[in-house]
C-alpha cells in the first residue's frame, strides 16, 4: 500500500496537470455536468419514482372498475 502522503501528493500533481490542460478540463467539466443532470436532477428523480405513481393510478383504476362492476351487478340483480 502506498503511504497516504504519497497518495495525496500524486493526487495534487494530477489535479495541477488537469488544470493546465484546458481541453481535458472542458471535457471533464462537461461530462460531470451531464452525469449530475442524468442522475441527480429533478427529471432523474421522476424517472425513478414514476413507476410508483403509475402503480397507484393503476390500482385506483382497478378499484374504480371493481366498484362499477359491483354496482352494475347490483342493478341487474334488482331488475330480476
Amino acid at each position: 500500500r502506498e503511504h497516504p502522503e504519497a497518495v495525496a501528493e500524486s493526487f495534487a500533481e494530477a489535479v495541477l496537470k488537469l488544470y493546465q490542460n484546458d481541453g481535458m478540463l472542458a471535457v471533464i467539466s462537461s461530462e460531470t455536468q451531464r452525469y449530475i443532470k442524468l442522475h441527480y436532477s429533478m427529471d432523474a428523480a421522476w424517472r425513478i419514482i414514476a413507476p410508483d405513481f403509475a402503480m397507484v393510478k393503476r390500482s385506483e383504476l382497478q378499484e374504480k372498475l371493481r366498484t362499477e362492476e359491483n354496482e352494475t351487478a347490483e342493478k341487474q340483480d334488482e331488475g330480476r
